[in-house]
């Protein structure tokens, strides 16, 4: 059902630069909002069990529950530490979300999967290494202070490039701040979401949108770049002007190839933006 009403962005197009922009049906960000992912996840090579994740969370918010459903019991030593690998092969960075690491490894994912084709995230004891993105010790477990700051701070910096100030996201009172962390990080609510970004003004695309583009370079090195990008810029100005990529570069957008250049990014952005206020845009060189 997704796939086809992201037709019109997703169907291969044999020009990028002059193609028409169609309206698209409005219900595309409910649908990405309460998008999941079938993986498969394994500890120390063990036989692996099959979760249904949201997209939008970090693989780590899980963690707890998926080491007692892995039955891990030998977790009680401070220097145990873990370290995550996508297939076997790609690190698994805690500071992207599962689809969006998926998306920077250009994992395959299909529409209809099943258990012969499923990605399998390996979770393996890395005992004495220091920690970096992809090892992750026991006391970074408790995904109600450390993330939950990392997600108000992404939103604080996103309401400074849209408002040029960050006023509205810092005064959410309490409820709302329990709603909007709880709405991306525990239900699959859009409406519960959207209820507190219209109640509070957080997003204004009139001048400014909040952008961050990844790529991976061929040394795997993983970059982060956050363009300065105009509610009338075309995903063409601001991929091959502001961040130089050739124009035949694969464009990954919410796990969907992008072939329609010309759309806005305020455009993309209305229908495919995260729910930590940026929208992310994978980039395969």
């Amino acid at each position: 059902m997704l796939k086809n009403i992201l037709n019109t962005y997703t169907s291969g197009l044999s020009n990028h630069i002059n193609t028409n922009v169609e309206s698209i049906d409005k219900s595309i960000e409910a649908l990405i909002f309460n998008n999941k992912l079938l993986i498969k996840v394994s500890y120390n090579n063990s036989s692996p069990i099959i979760l249904n994740l949201r997209c939008h969370v970090k693989f780590i918010y899980y963690l707890d529950m998926i080491l007692k459903l892995l039955n891990v019991v030998d977790i009680d030593n401070d220097d145990n530490k873990f370290k995550f690998t996508i297939n076997g092969k790609y690190p698994l960075n805690n500071n992207y979300t599962i689809l969006t690491n998926f998306n920077i490894h250009d994992v395959f994912l299909e529409d209809e999967v099943n258990e012969t084709n499923l990605p399998i995230i390996n979770i393996q004891k890395a005992e004495k290494i220091n920690i970096s993105d992809t090892i992750v010790s026991i006391d970074q477990y408790d995904i109600k202070n450390k993330y939950r700051l990392d997600f108000f701070e992404s939103w604080r910096q996103a309401n400074y490039i849209m408002f040029k100030h960050s006023k509205n996201i810092l005064k959410l009172n309490v409820q709302d701040s329990n709603d909007l962390w709880t709405s991306f990080f525990i239900k699959s609510d859009f409406e519960s979401y959207n209820d507190v970004i219209t109640k509070n003004n957080l997003i204004n695309l009139n001048e400014r949108i909040p952008v961050r583009a990844i790529y991976k370079t061929a040394s795997e090195e993983i970059i982060l770049r956050q363009p300065s990008v105009e509610t009338n810029d075309t995903l063409h100005n601001v991929i091959v002007e502001k961040l130089e990529f050739d124009i035949n570069s694969r464009i990954i957008i919410q796990g969907f190839n992008i072939h329609n250049f010309q759309f806005t990014l305020k455009n993309l952005y209305q229908n495919f933006h995260s729910p930590d206020g940026f929208l992310y845009i994978v980039v395969v060189i």
